[in-house]
């Protein structure tokens, strides 16, 4: 009998170990599923919520998109209809008063604009929308000014970002050639757009604690952001991975 018990528990000892073998594999292998299905969770959640970003940044990007275009078509068209005012009545004393009249009405009924500038050829201020026009202005040093006289056609431009030598804000330009019959450059036509304009839009704009909206030319220079600082207005994006690499690939 004593031979035949412990025969017997020796057998068994196998089979209890298997046992508790298969039951921790067992237990491993629901782990394992847990935490997979956790995982997959997990990622499946990011996913719906990284859709959700995308969508939204869509949505605020279409927003700030049509503020800006609609903002430059405006420009456009009051630009166009000074620049067809001035081939058909020229720049006399006479059709200048009557055109300070025309500007310092448009202004009155378009707040998205600040001030309206006539340069002739070489700089000078020839009429403004503002109540007196400054004595000796001269505007040729400034980029649109610049790139009017050596482009050779009538579409709008949009500049740079400055402090505007008659208000002392920031406004970025909206400007268009002047062309003698013959096509000779002939002078600038200038809309300033005040920056406050699209940063007190900007600011309705749920962008986090820490996210910023900001408005930027086609080279990488900064036109209006939010939060605005003044030190940000110099700075070009132009060599970022943002221009270099994503808006490229974008639609």
């Amino acid at each position: 009998m004593r031979g035949i018990r412990r025969l017997t528990g020796w057998s068994l000892l196998p089979w209890r170990t298997s046992l508790r073998l298969q039951t921790g594999a067992f237990v491993a292998l629901i782990c394992i599923l847990l935490i997979g299905l956790d995982g997959w969770r997990l990622l499946a959640s990011r996913a719906t919520q990284m859709a959700a970003i995308e969508t939204a940044n869509a949505n605020l990007t279409r927003s700030v998109a049509q503020q800006a275009q609609s903002t430059v078509e405006l420009t456009e068209s009051v630009l166009n209809g000074i620049a067809h005012r001035i081939e058909s009545e020229g720049l006399a004393p006479v059709a200048l008063a009557r055109l300070h009249e025309f500007m310092t009405l448009r202004i009155a009924e378009l707040p998205r604009l600040r001030g309206l500038f006539v340069y002739d050829a070489e700089g000078n201020w020839a009429v403004t929308s503002l109540p007196v026009n400054p004595v000796g202005a001269n505007s040729a040093d400034r980029e649109h000014f610049r790139h009017h006289r050596s482009t050779h056609d009538l579409l709008p431009y949009l500049g740079a970002a400055i402090r505007s030598r008659a208000t002392g804000e920031w406004v970025f330009t909206v400007s268009r050639r002047l062309e003698t019959p013959d096509g000779r450059f002939s002078g600038v036509v200038l809309t300033t757009v005040p920056i406050r304009n699209f940063i007190d839009f900007y600011a309705t704009l749920d962008v986090g604690a820490h996210g910023a909206v900001a408005l930027l030319r086609d080279d990488g220079s900064m036109l209006a952001r939010y939060p605005f600082q003044p030190a940000y207005m110099d700075i070009s994006l132009a060599d970022s991975p943002l221009f270099r690499e994503q808006l490229p690939a974008a639609p």
